[in-house]
């Protein structure tokens, strides 16, 4: 008869490692997740107060319809405001616009650090949300 005495103790200490390299993992693309996700929040806030940061002088009423157009320059500088008074940390805006007169696109960008470091995960990345909105009148 032959025995193998000892040999399990490898195959366990390797399963352990790898359950706790993919635990890591998961807590890690977890926390890039949530922070994606505050990013678009951010993103988005931004956006609304820039698509409401219109001039009375850029509103043109007619008898159907109510024209409102924006300014690249207001759409900036309200999310710019917006940002400074909410203070995300961490968050700087990258670009905030209006692509056709009537949509306020503001971009933000973050670095984010994993919580647990692995090694098969970088150790700092950059993530950038965009977000828009558009004023509607009916």
């Amino acid at each position: 008869m032959h025995r193998d005495n000892g040999s399990t103790l490898p195959l366990v200490a390797g399963l352990l490692a790898l359950v706790l390299g993919a635990a890591c993992a998961i807590i890690d693309l977890s926390s890039l997740y949530l922070e994606r996700s505050r990013l678009a929040h951010i993103a988005e806030s931004a956006a609304r107060v820039g698509a409401e940061s219109f001039d009375s002088t850029g509103v043109t009423v007619s008898s159907t319809d109510i024209v409102i157009t924006l300014e690249p320059d207001d759409v900036r500088s309200a999310a710019a405001e917006y940002l400074a008074v909410i203070a995300p940390v961490g968050v700087s805006l990258d670009s905030a616009t209006t692509s056709d007169d009537h949509t306020a696109v503001v971009t933000v960008s973050s670095s984010w650090v994993p919580p647990v470091a692995v090694p098969f995960m970088p150790s700092t990345m950059v993530v950038t949300v965009s977000g828009s909105a558009r004023l509607q009148t009916r």
